[in-house]
């Protein structure tokens, strides 16, 4: 019998079972490109030192294109590496600017194995002006705006999809409006779209409510 493959292709058929494993999957985006070819090479050469840990794929960017950008991957930017850990729902994009090379694929486990790699977040560009009272949080500020220790912040989790999140909108504004003299509230909401929440909130379903009072950033979700 033939031994399995230390690289295996993604396809619709397989996908769960590597990414759901008991190890994390390092999976490497490719095109037709000289680059994703010679990165390709480097990864099986790389595949004996690191199977132990990871379950290696590779994937066709085209064909998951949609799936690499969700991970954080910059459109139509390959090849690419991204190591994705499903059970804690985080996952890592190799810097783009870094060579692919068993090299720098071994010090890149060797960083995950020391918990030193931190989750990759898509972000928006936070607006330049808004005039409240309801403001927008983007993931790359939101330690910046949410944990304010002199504000009390409470954050609308949503989607312009979601028709629950579409119903609560006209509320929460009217509400912001009512407390706009309230000047420890801030309000914001959080595109779940096209930004990532910190792995740690938990953030599951939209609309989310989370309040992160002054001086005890413990989320605290409404559950009513």
């Amino acid at each position: 019998e033939a031994a399995a493959p230390l690289v295996e292709t993604l396809t619709q058929e397989n996908y769960y079972s590597q990414v759901s494993g008991s190890k994390p999957a390092l999976i490497l985006f490719v095109d037709d490109s000289a680059l994703s070819h010679a990165a390709l090479a480097e990864l099986h050469s790389a595949a004996a030192d690191l199977q132990d840990r990871f379950s290696l794929c590779q994937a066709n960017g085209a064909r998951y294109q949609a799936l690499a950008v969700k991970l954080g991957v910059p459109p139509r930017f390959l090849p690419a590496v991204v190591i994705m850990d499903l059970a804690r729902e985080w996952h890592h994009v190799m810097e783009p600017a870094v060579p692919i090379t068993a090299a720098t694929l071994g010090a890149l486990s060797a960083s995950f194995a020391a918990g030193r790699l931190p989750p990759t977040l898509r972000s928006n560009a936070e607006p330049d002006y808004e005039p409240g009272p309801v403001y927008t949080l983007v993931a790359n500020r939101f330690q910046r705006r949410a944990m304010d220790p002199s504000r009390d912040v409470l954050v609308n989790f949503r989607t312009t999809w979601c028709g629950f999140c579409n119903l609560l909108a006209p509320v929460y504004h009217a509400v912001a409006h009512a407390a706009r003299n309230v000047r420890s509230l801030v309000m914001y909401e959080f595109d779940l779209a096209s930004n990532d929440p910190e792995p740690g909130l938990n953030v599951t379903v939209a609309p989310t409510l989370m309040l992160f009072p002054a001086h005890n950033k413990t989320g605290i979700a409404y559950l009513g």
